[in-house]
């Protein structure tokens, strides 16, 4: 049997009997949930959300909920988890791109932006409600930020300046972590690939120096525009 995509598992699976194999039920209701649970903590925030909530959202029993999930701290944990895994994928996906795309950094920092936009509630879980939720959930993001660092790392090459590469990533990722967030806490999150120039500027300014991020960043600018 062909296996069901993220699309199809995230979709009620007909009620009653059928000859769907338990595993993908399972993968479905799972899946459903932690998409409910993205949803409903966008639209509350962590500390107000239930359980109740979210599997009214998931369209699923609470019983359920508690066959694949401890309590409510665990389903959001595991739809960070979630959003981190597919982050770091399509991060390697374009940095295994390389042969024919010149420009590892820029593609990469692109393939997260689109990817975010695409998934506006998973994108306020991960940059806005890991830091008010619980300190586990920080935890998380953090861990996920430096493996994110890790990776994008591979984009830059030697600093011009005398400041340490871990310094100076660890400032970039801060400028462009501000940018994303003040954009997502607008209710802007499917506008984020528009931020990729001055993302690729914050990316680079340590490394390369202020000219040629500034460069880097208005040629991008025109290809966007280009493109669009």
């Amino acid at each position: 049997m062909k296996e069901r995509g993220p699309a199809e598992l995230s979709a009620r699976l007909p009620s009653g009997r059928h000859d769907i194999p338990q595993d993908v039920v399972i993968r479905s209701q799972r899946t459903r949930i932690l998409n409910a649970m993205a949803d409903v903590v966008a639209q509350n925030g962590y500390v107000a959300t239930t359980v109740g909530q979210v599997v009214s959202k998931a369209g699923v029993s609470s019983a359920t909920f508690y066959e694949l999930f401890h309590d409510k701290e665990d389903c959001f944990l595991a739809a960070v988890r979630d959003i981190i895994a597919r982050a770091t994928m399509v991060v390697t996906e374009a940095y295994g791109r390389q042969a024919s795309q010149p420009d590892p950094l820029s593609d990469g920092i692109r393939s997260l932006l689109v990817l975010f936009a695409k998934k506006p509630t998973y994108a306020n879980l991960l940059f806005l409600q890991c830091r008010a939720s619980t300190p586990r959930a920080l935890d998380l993001y953090l861990s996920g930020a430096r493996a994110m660092l890790s990776i994008l790392g591979s984009g830059w090459t030697a600093t011009v300046t005398e400041v340490s590469p871990g310094l100076a990533a660890r400032a970039a990722l801060g400028g462009a972590e501000a940018l994303v967030r003040a954009e997502i806490a607008e209710g802007r999150a499917e506008r984020l690939p528009e931020l990729l120039p001055q993302l690729l500027y914050c990316a680079l300014v340590p490394f390369r120096g202020l000219d040629e991020a500034l460069d880097r960043s208005l040629e991008t600018e025109a290809e966007t525009k280009v493109g669009g």
